[in-house]
């Protein structure tokens, strides 16, 4: 019999595997944090052997874990087959890159095996967080490094009124608390938590083109509390436009109407239990930006 969460990993699994040919050309605000968060590493002085990408989905941080250590073996791992059949088409044949199909609660590498985990935009897709950050700390080196990214609670607030004024029958995600995640990391016992969060904001010139890019990468299937299949959710796109134009908090830009879309983006950072000299400076936190999304869709 199968339980909740293995309902759930399945219909992951099946959400990503459809979603993983295509899914690089939309996945700019996944891509965008995965960068900064790379760039954090420029402040502090560290050198993996082994690396964990948690939620690698295609592959593309793993590509540039590669460039910036390319002495570590790194393990990309994600729920879905397609995304690791993806990934594996970017591996060449020397790459020291290996992608795991594997519920990333529950991973089977061995304890104390890896120097540093890499985990972006993955946690809210995570049932059970608590198991998660459990199950990270048992694999991490005791001197290791956790490094991640999540959304927060403001997280797409524009589209969650528009669909609250649309229908009151929908259930929408609510994301988890920095202080809630920094509360799970202590009690788990990784040391001196970091956690610090910035809005990044897209506009799209209308909410169609808004919508198509939430459920290219999954993301409109996340906020609706993975409620819809595929196909519904395409059809409550369909049926559901009108009213969603309608309650959209838009604004004019240029004397044009835009549709602004925020992500509160958690980061976080941590040692494993045993704290050892590490160098470490305090990372330069970027002021919150805009980014138009055409320009990135012009570039693909």
């Amino acid at each position: 019999m199968n339980t909740v969460d293995d309902v759930k990993l399945q219909q992951l699994n099946t959400l990503f595997s459809e979603l993983a040919e295509d899914y690089d050309k939309s996945a700019f605000i996944q891509q965008e944090v995965g960068r900064r968060m790379l760039a954090r590493l420029d402040y502090i002085n560290y050198t993996p052997s082994q690396i964990v990408d948690a939620g690698c989905a295609s592959g593309f941080h793993c590509q540039l874990l590669a460039q910036k250590f390319p002495k570590a073996k790194i393990y990309g791992l994600d729920i879905s087959t397609g995304m690791i059949t993806v990934a594996n088409k970017k591996r060449s044949f020397f790459s020291k890159q290996k992608f795991i199909q594997v519920d990333m609660t529950q991973t089977d590498l061995s304890d104390n095996s890896v120097d540093f985990i890499f985990s972006n935009l993955a946690l809210p897709w995570v049932n059970d967080i608590q198991l998660c950050i459990k199950e990270w700390q048992r694999i991490l080196k005791p001197d290791g490094l956790l490094l991640f990214s999540t959304l927060g609670p403001d997280s797409m607030m524009e589209l969650k009124q528009a669909l609250s004024n649309t229908s009151a029958d929908i259930e929408m995600l609510n994301f988890i608390d920095m202080h809630d995640i920094g509360d799970s990391l202590l009690k788990n016992k990784f040391v001196e938590p970091v956690m610090d969060v910035e809005n990044i904001s897209l506009l799209f010139d209308d909410t169609k083109s808004l919508l198509d890019e939430l459920s290219a990468t999954g993301m409109l299937q996340l906020l609706l509390n993975n409620k819809y299949s595929q196909l519904s959710q395409n059809r409550f796109i369909m049926e559901s436009l009108d009213r969603i134009n309608a309650n959209y908090p838009g604004y004019l830009e240029n004397n044009d109407k835009v549709y602004p879309l925020n992500y509160e983006i958690i980061y976080g950072h941590a040692w494993g239990t045993e704290l050892t000299t590490q160098s470490v400076q305090g990372a330069k936190m970027a002021n919150d930006e805009t980014f138009i999304l055409d320009a990135f869709l012009d570039k693909n």
